[in-house]
């Protein structure tokens, strides 16, 4: 059983070191969006802080500079306290937030108690309402969504 469990976990750290190199590969091409998939599938199989810097980089290639304060502030939640990149992240966060507006959201009439509605910025959820939500500057149409209400 120990050796099954042993297997399936080397077979994992392959599959994830395989879409890591294909993530940086798209990248190096110009392929953001693509780079995105393989990254995000690769972390959700080993969380390792080089996969979220490298997942921050891309959001940002694309603009979408939430996204990657989103993951650079959890790279410095699990790299550990000696990473070589750690001062590099802490200083493109200061320049990051100052690219974001903040946007916070009441709704009237409020939702029951415990629930939530989901803040959308164009195609992708951005936070829950009530709350604040960082935004990129520019134009933008927010849509607020909750089950229940149209």
């Amino acid at each position: 059983m120990v050796h099954l469990r042993v297997a399936q976990q080397q077979s994992l750290e392959a599959e994830a070191r395989q879409r890591f190199l294909q993530g940086l590969a798209l990248a190096r091409a110009g392929d953001c969006r693509g780079a995105l998939a393989e990254l995000e599938r690769s972390f959700a199989l080993m969380a390792r802080p080089n996969t979220l810097f490298n997942m921050a980089q891309c959001q940002e290639q694309l603009f979408r500079y939430d996204l990657a304060v989103r993951d650079y502030t959890r790279y410095l939640e699990i790299a550990p306290p000696e990473a070589e990149d750690r001062a590099t992240v802490e200083a493109q966060l200061r320049a990051l937030r100052n690219l974001l507006g903040t946007i916070h959201v009441t709704l009237s009439p409020a939702l029951p108690e415990g629930q939530h509605a989901e803040v959308w910025l164009a195609d992708r959820i951005v936070g829950e309402a009530p709350g604040d939500v960082l935004v990129p500057g520019g134009e933008h149409a927010i849509e607020i969504r909750a089950t229940g209400f149209l």
